[in-house]
């Protein structure tokens, strides 16, 4: 749901420049990065947790960014 956010609220509320956009909507179809779990672990709370998003955001973000690219008409060049 957050690249579909991403990409309305940039394309009707803060008109971006396509290329900005694009960018913008890839970048929040993008996993969980190893952060969440490093802060986790070193603050010694919902390391599990932490790990569970990571590795269910990295497995989904499969779908998610090959979704965004096939939505948005980015291509190989």
């Amino acid at each position: 749901m957050l690249p579909v956010l991403v990409w309305t609220i940039g394309r009707y509320v803060f008109p971006l420049d396509p290329l900005w956009l694009n960018v913008a909507t890839l970048n929040a179809a993008l996993p969980a990065g190893a952060n969440v779990y490093l802060i986790a672990q070193m603050y010694g709370t919902g390391v599990a947790r932490a790990t569970n998003a990571v590795v269910i955001s990295t497995a989904a973000s499969v779908f998610t960014l090959s979704a965004a690219l096939l939505l948005l008409g980015v291509q190989a060049r």
